[in-house]
């Protein structure tokens, strides 16, 4: 079976001189095999090919005309499609606090000119190597997030399930027929939305109502299906239903303190 074809890193180069640009070329010309390598002038046009996306890398300088090298590095720092993107910064100027401030906007690196080559390649490398780790991660993250909605939905959806069959249980014992516990849960959650209900309260109440009837499950048949009128006594029996449900449904689950025992 063939692997699986190695994507080349890319890296953006930004220097407003041709000479630092043509420079940069002969340092990493070995590494053409290995890297792809984009070199602009512009760090305007720069910032229009990292939106694009495609980039592992940014190495750029920072005093430069138009937009300056901190002016995209913010830029780089606060979207969401880029900040993911580690910058080595080249610069020649000795200001201390310059260089704070380039390490506190965001960037990975900081590299004063004139670099050796010996120097750039190895940095290159490990921040690199720091961008591979980081996107293993975030696919590791991704791949989790997504199994967890999965399991979630499913839950949902056997926590669904179990309601309804719950809600038939009770329907069976009495003349109703047709999917009512199904009509009386979205009734009310219809209502509830009407009354302008927090969305929590109105879940709970379309999870609730279709067990409005799972206290008949305890009434004897005698009086629940009896077609002419109760007696008092059974009257107060029938309407005992209500508290059995509420009893059935409040109770601690048994089967939670058999697992934890």
């Amino acid at each position: 079976m063939l692997g699986a074809v190695k994507v080349k890193k890319h890296i953006l180069f930004v220097d407003d001189e041709s000479k630092v640009l043509d420079s940069l070329r002969r340092m990493l010309r070995r590494q053409q095999g290995v890297w792809k390598m984009t070199f602009i002038n512009r760090s305007e046009e720069a910032w229009e090919h990292l939106q694009a996306g495609g980039f592992d890398v940014m190495v750029t300088d920072v005093k430069m005309p138009g937009m300056n090298g901190l002016q995209l590095l913010r830029l780089v720092k606060e979207s969401p499609a880029t900040r993911d993107i580690p910058v080595v910064v080249l610069t020649g100027l000795s200001d201390r606090v310059l260089k704070r401030r380039v390490l506190d906007l965001g960037a990975t690196d900081l590299l004063s000119k004139p670099v050796e080559p010996e120097d750039l390649l190895a940095r290159l490398r490990n921040v690199l190597r720091l961008k591979s780790y980081r996107d293993e991660l975030h696919e590791a993250n991704a791949s989790l997030e997504h199994r967890v909605q999965e399991r979630t939905e499913e839950l949902i959806r056997s926590r669904l399930d179990i309601i309804w069959r719950l809600g038939k249980v009770a329907e069976h014992r009495d003349v109703e027929t047709g999917n009512h516990v199904i009509r009386v849960g979205s009734y009310s959650r219809v209502i509830a939305e009407a009354m302008w209900k927090n969305r929590g309260f109105v879940e709970t109440l379309f999870l609730a109502a279709p067990l409005h009837d799972i206290g008949k499950i305890g009434i004897p048949d005698s009086i629940l299906l009896r077609r002419g009128p109760l007696s008092r006594a059974q009257r107060e029996q029938m309407e005992k239903q209500c508290e059995l449900g509420a009893r059935n449904l409040r109770d601690e689950s048994k089967v939670r303190t058999v697992f934890h025992e």
